[in-house]
């Protein structure tokens, strides 16, 4: 009998950090009194889910197992004379010595097959006295990469926690990010794949695997997301090398975050209040987007987007930004009608044109995880 699971989930859009990736200075101007407690968290940070765009696959596998033994493999591999891509092993399973093979039959375009296929070594690497499993996976829909939409969090976890189903061996929130080899930064993806919502991360003690849920929230589901988007952002080295030239974040600007998301953005939510929720997001993001201006060179990753949310507030909507390093760009709506009429403004505006414009909504569940058994 084979079993299938499948996983629906969001995209996350992020609204900032709280702390860089070194505990945050303290200005020579602004000393801190002897004694005085520091913070030694880093990055943390706040941001939400939203329905789509989405990630859906299932992963399905045989009740049936394979076992071999390293020399086996190594065997075939001599017998035949190949190497690498081409070495022939026993089907159904892998040698662990070998990195470049995996037991499964992925059906996704690249880059997003290399991705599956290091979440399954992972799994593997794991598997007592060589013992194999064969998985089928199939993408159905993802989430565009590089758009600041958090694309391969959400691919990853979606795979690991299928195949952590299908082994009847649910994740804890430390284990699943391991085995996705996300949330080296921001845990923000990883809390919102697990419940949805509007998140707070605590940021990362140095010791620590992963940084703490602080808050999750329900977002008003009468609220609706407008996401304009054009060419793609900064990740993988990219990324690294930014976030390597970045100074220490100033301790005074993390307090100031950090007060906004206290006393701003969380009450806000609670109250369903949407005009202070919005000023507080918004400050929040351009504080952030200042403190990036090093690496992307204004307070939006180009002039083109510090226009569009100009545009946007101009319009009487303030809880605009950008996500993560963009290019995506968000505006919370108080609704549908608000947001569809931005939408429209924005596709009719001859500086947009070219752009991709996206309506959604907040995400307030988990992903959906189903088992089928066939």
């Amino acid at each position: 009998m084979n079993r299938i699971v499948r996983v629906v989930t969001g995209a996350r859009l992020h609204f900032g950090f709280l702390a860089g990736a070194e505990p945050s200075s303290v200005s020579p101007a602004n000393p801190l009194p002897d004694g005085a407690w520091r913070s030694v968290r880093t990055f943390g940070g706040v941001g939400m889910m939203v329905d789509s765009p989405s990630v859906r696959l299932s992963v399905e596998t045989s009740n049936e197992s394979v076992e071999i033994n390293r020399r086996d493999a190594t065997e075939a591999s001599r017998d035949t004379g190949a190497t690498g891509d081409n070495a022939v092993r026993p089907e159904g399973c892998r040698d662990a010595s070998a990195s470049d093979y995996v037991a499964a039959e992925i059906v996704a375009p690249e880059p997003w097959r290399k991705r599956i296929e290091a979440i399954i070594r992972r799994f593997e690497a794991d598997e007592p006295q060589q013992h194999c499993r064969a998985y089928r996976v199939t993408l159905e829909e993802t989430i565009p990469a590089h758009m600041g939409l958090g694309s391969g969090t959400q691919l990853a976890l979606a795979v690991a926690a299928a195949i952590a189903h299908l082994q009847d061996k649910p994740l804890d929130p430390v284990r699943l990010a391991q085995r996705a080899g996300r949330g080296l930064r921001s845990a923000v993806g990883l809390y919102g794949f697990l419940h949805g919502g509007l998140i707070v991360d605590a940021g990362k003690r140095p010791e620590e695997p992963l940084s703490p849920m602080l808050v999750r929230m329900a977002v008003p589901r009468s609220w609706s997301v407008v996401g304009p988007t054009r060419a793609g952002g900064l990740s993988g080295t990219e990324e690294q090398n930014a976030f390597d030239r970045l100074p220490p974040m100033p301790a005074e600007l993390t307090a100031r975050l950090s007060q906004l998301a206290l006393t701003g953005l969380l009450p806000a939510i609670v109250e369903a209040n949407y005009s202070e929720f919005g000023e507080a997001l918004f400050e929040f993001n351009r504080l952030v987007g200042r403190y990036f201006i090093p690496v992307q060179g204004g307070e939006y990753t180009s002039e083109m987007a510090a226009e569009w949310v100009q545009f946007a507030r101009n319009r009487g909507i303030p809880a605009v930004g950008q996500s993560s390093w963009g290019p995506t760009l968000f505006a919370i709506c108080p609704d549908n009608q608000t947001a569809r009429r931005l939408a429209a403004a924005t596709r009719d505006d001859r500086r947009w044109r070219g752009w991709i414009v996206a309506l959604t909504t907040p995400r307030n569940a988990p992903a959906d995880v189903l088992t089928i058994e066939n």
